[in-house]
């Protein structure tokens, strides 16, 4: 960003805040990298262990799909309209500020009863706002485990029918579906980080080609605002004339720009590789972590314990939580 010397500070502020929203989305890109790890390996670790109580567990998935996106789009409704309410109470009071000195009494006394009435229904509203943001999670995972409970319920049916499923099947099976659930809605509520991060790295990637001197040929040496700057960077010729459709151009730059943006590496590549495979590792530490569980509850469950199978199982949750020690090591300290 050096040879843009005439860039001003209205300008540079943009470019630090798109730089931190670049940060912000990859952090969150490495999430759901993750996340779709733990999906993928989660379902193939129920499907191996029993199809049917899969498929039954499998259908709160639409439920949680649902909830998430109507839970987010009233929690929008809700902020919008709780802003309204707000603004018209700010107003009210401004208009009563302004008739202070009127001598009309009467007038004065029916705005001070409105704008009473309007903070009243505000703080009402407010409150119920606050009430709803701190428990729609609670109301969705009520729904989602009371759904759980059930297939536990048919999973116990299983068992009485077929006595070659063993309990701890059951067991993995249930965690694994919960872990499905959590990572779906996670992915949900994070996604438009992604999207910021998308449109920060383009504004980035323009920036770095655009030439400002063709801003101060254009309108006479003056300084620019942020919205010349924008609406320049979309209308130069030179970025018009691209291959590659808009959503997809985006995504690639995003992908294999944003490293090199943030901390110039050559090989950036390289990183955007180990970066997924660290992910993905840190996705299958959950999973691993049921299956693990698992045993130990069969373990738990039986006549004797087994302690060779317990020794086992201590032994493998140890090189589990070693082997996530080293990868979230690694990825904190080359990213």
């Amino acid at each position: 960003m050096h040879k843009h010397k005439y860039l001003n500070e209205e300008i540079i502020a943009k470019v630090i805040e798109n730089v931190n929203l670049m940060e912000k989305g990859w952090e969150i890109f490495g999430m759901q990298c993750r996340n779709v790890a733990m999906i993928i390996s989660s379902l193939i670790i129920c499907f191996y262990h029993e199809i049917r109580l899969t498929f039954v567990l499998l259908s709160v998935i639409p439920l949680a799909i649902t909830l998430n996106i109507l839970s987010r789009k009233l929690s929008k409704k809700s902020d919008v309209i709780l802003s309204g309410k707000i603004f018209q109470t700010i107003q009210m009071e401004k208009e009563l500020l302004l008739q202070k000195n009127s001598i009309d009494n009467i007038a004065n006394d029916e705005h001070l009863i409105r704008l009473s009435s309007e903070m009243r229904n505000c703080t009402k509203y407010a409150i119920l706002h606050q009430i709803w943001k701190s428990s729609h999670s609670g109301i969705l995972s009520f729904t989602v485990f009371t759904f759980v409970g059930c297939g536990m319920l048919y999973g116990g049916y299983l068992l009485d029918i077929n006595p070659l499923i063993k309990k701890g099947d059951i067991f993995i099976i249930v965690l694994s579906i919960a872990l499905i659930v959590d990572s779906i809605s996670t992915t949900i509520t994070y996604h438009y980080l992604i999207k910021k991060g998308v449109h920060a790295a383009l504004y980035i990637k323009n920036l770095q080609k655009f030439d400002y001197r063709f801003m101060l040929a254009r309108y006479c040496n003056r300084r620019c605002s942020v919205d010349e700057i924008i609406v320049t960077l979309i209308t130069v010729p030179e970025f018009k004339n691209s291959i590659v459709s808009p959503s997809g151009n985006s995504i690639i730059q995003f992908i294999s720009g944003t490293r090199s943006v943030l901390r110039n590496y050559h090989n950036h590549k390289l990183f955007l590789l180990v970066g997924f495979i660290l992910a993905i590792l840190h996705g299958l530490e959950q999973v691993a972590y049921n299956i693990v569980m698992g045993e130990i509850f069969t373990a738990m469950l039986g006549d004797t314990s087994n302690i060779h199978i317990l020794t086992l199982c201590a032994i493998q949750l140890s090189a589990i939580g070693f082997a996530t020690f080293i990868s979230q090591t690694v990825s904190v300290n080359i990213f």
